[in-house]
């Protein structure tokens, strides 16, 4: 397989990181405007967002969501790094001793709901991991983002003090944001800045929307003349956060750096009470493990080198991506994820990752080099051997390239989710969810009743099965009610008799559904009618609703959902149904519909 070139900024004329930094914050609009149209032609071939998005487990789209993206992924994949992925990564709870400090242990951490599995804070991200996790509930964003934070490498030196790890853990931090507000944002899909509220509604990024990839040089300019912006204020954020670092290093003062979204003193020193205790505890195996170099330092300052140059590149240096050569890094990585886990899984999974940890850490070296493989087959035989029942904490890591998938997981998951359709799959239920473990569907931003109403619905199999599983994954769905409705709605038995001076709004939260069969009696176990249905299905005070309506409620409701509309002209488009203001009620009492006095 061939080695990919990936182009950056011309570098400015500066003898060190910082003054060609400078250099860039000099240079006009105009001019950065140009450089990115030149990078966006340069970094365009769909071969290298592929290559890049198969080393690294993500899916094309956040590869290739921008300019820098792509060049965040590459950093990334040229040292090993990937992603494995969460719903298949079997969770792990920490014995007590590598536990945080008070109320950094989540108590929910572990359980299914409706079909997002829920992590604590501080047990889901660590900056010494090997390998960033695919999280489905998580905007698309984070895939770049957490390649980055693998690229930067980690502080960690045995016996280090609890301020070195503050510093430590505040560098790891410093590019993956500055990045996300900045650089990776720049011409990101059709977006602007980074907007909070819209990426939470629209999580998943669409190859589609990458229109840097395709757009003629004309349309590029202009998309990047936006952009220019966001390049020199991701460079002021990193030069602000650096300067508050230089000042911590010689001061030994904690020095907060102004932010309108974050506090990264403080989540630093909160990641140091999470994990200093852990890393108390099995901080030997780690430094075992993992040579002091490019991914693990030992020094602050040297660290804090290491990321100002890692900007460096991300901004000016021509990038190799060797696909050979990372595959051989990645193995290197599977293991040290194997090890680690196995220390952090306490008694005698721990005793054996100390055991081994030497041995192991002379392989993962030479792989990390890029110079031999590791045969993780052969390891995780030796694991089933040694640890018997305990093997499966230890190799079911999520990884889909090499590492057992936890399907038990996964099931308890759907479970939680779509319990009907599981139970009708019965005996199918469990090659169903590996097919599933191992497709595109699941490698999805979306909840797991929605990505597996997806690969039922394109697999081939039961259509009835497919729809009702669409039918659930609406249900998981409805969360949450629409304020206007339930809280600022008059009630149903306080309609008027006289609809003129009643106005109504539709609530937002309401999806409208059609089926091609009853769905809710497949869903009730109860023996389906025949014909298509429509239902109206969300959420109201707290309970998911489902009504049963006909194409004509529909119709009325899609008219409502463009704007307000006085009842009199709403019951008027429901003529032909029986009873209209009859239906008008019930939509009300549902939660679908508000009503209040016309103003």
């Amino acid at each position: 397989m061939p080695s990919f070139i990936l182009p950056a900024f011309d570098a400015p004329r500066g003898a060190s990181p910082a003054a060609r930094r400078r250099a860039l914050l000099r240079a006009t609009d105009d001019v950065l405007a140009s450089r990115l149209v030149q990078l966006a032609l340069a970094l365009r071939d769909p071969a290298i967002h592929e290559a890049l998005a198969r080393a690294v487990s993500l899916p094309v789209a956040e590869v290739a969501a921008s300019p820098f993206a792509t060049r965040m992924v590459a950093l990334g994949a040229m040292r090993g790094a990937s992603t494995v992925h969460g719903d298949l990564r079997r969770v792990m709870t920490w014995p007590r001793a590598l536990a945080g400090e008070e109320g950094t242990r989540d108590p929910v951490h572990g359980q299914w709901d409706r079909g997002v599995l829920r992590l604590g804070k501080y047990q889901q991200f660590l900056q010494d991991e090997p390998f960033a996790t695919f999280h489905p509930d998580h905007v698309g964003k984070w895939g770049p983002h957490e390649l980055m934070h693998r690229a930067v490498g980690f502080f960690f030196r045995p016996g280090c003090s609890r301020w070195e790890l503050y510093l430590g853990a505040r560098l790891n931090e410093l590019l993956p944001v500055v990045t996300w507000y900045g650089p990776e944002q720049a011409m990101r899909l059709d977006e602007g800045a980074f907007d909070r509220e819209l990426a939470g509604r629209d999580p998943a990024a669409r190859l589609a929307d990458a229109r840097w990839i395709e757009e003629d040089e004309a349309s590029l300019r202009v998309r990047a003349s936006r952009s220019a912006t966001l390049i020199k204020e991701g460079i002021t954020h990193f030069e602000r956060e650096l300067a508050a670092i230089d000042e911590e290093i010689a001061t030994g003062r904690r020095v907060r750096a102004p932010h309108p979204f974050l506090d990264a003193s403080s989540d630093a020193l909160a990641y140091v009470a999470g994990h200093r205790a852990r890393l108390d505890k099995t901080g030997d195996v780690l430094a075992q493990l993992v040579p002091v170099g490019p991914d693990r330092y030992e020094d602050v300052r040297a660290y804090r080198t290491g990321v100002e140059e890692a900007f460096d590149a991300l901004l000016f240096a021509t990038l190799s991506f060797d696909p050979k050569k990372a595959a051989i890094q990645r193995s290197g990585r599977a293991l040290w994820d194997r090890v680690q886990r196995a220390a952090h899984a306490g008694g005698s999974a721990a005793k054996w990752a100390e055991s081994i940890a030497t041995d192991a850490g002379t392989e993962v070296a030479r792989a990390l080099d890029g110079t031999k493989a590791v045969d993780v087959a052969a390891w995780d035989r030796r694991i089933a051997k040694a640890l018997r029942g305990a093997a499966p904490t230890v190799v079911e890591t999520g990884d889909l390239e090499r590492g057992a998938l936890c399907v038990d997981q996964l099931a308890d998951g759907v479970a939680s989710c779509a319990p009907r359709t599981l139970a009708l799959l019965g005996r199918r239920a469990g090659s169903t969810l590996t097919a599933l473990a191992t497709s595109d569907a699941l490698l999805a931003r979306a909840p797991l009743a929605d990505r597996l109403a997806t690969f039922l619905a394109t697999s081939g199999g039961d259509p009835k099965i497919a729809e009702l599983a669409r039918f659930e994954a609406a249900i998981a769905a409805a969360r949450r009610g629409d304020d206007r409705v339930e809280r600022l709605s008059e009630p149903a038995r306080a309609l008027p008799r006289d609809l003129e001076h009643v106005q109504l709004v539709r609530s937002q939260t309401f999806r409208v559904m059609p089926f091609d069969r009853d769905v809710f009696a497949l869903h009730s176990g109860q023996k389906p009618g025949k014909g298509a249905r429509t239902y109206l299905i969300g959420a109201y005070r707290g309970e998911v609703v489902v009504v049963a309506i006909a194409e004509i409620v529909a119709d009325a409701l899609d008219v409502l959902a463009r704007a307000p509309m006085r009842a009199t002209e709403f019951v008027a488009l429901l003529e032909e149904a029986p009873d209209p203001r009859a239906w008008l009620r019930e939509l009300i009492e549902a939660g679908v519909i508000a009503w209040s006095p016309m103003l």
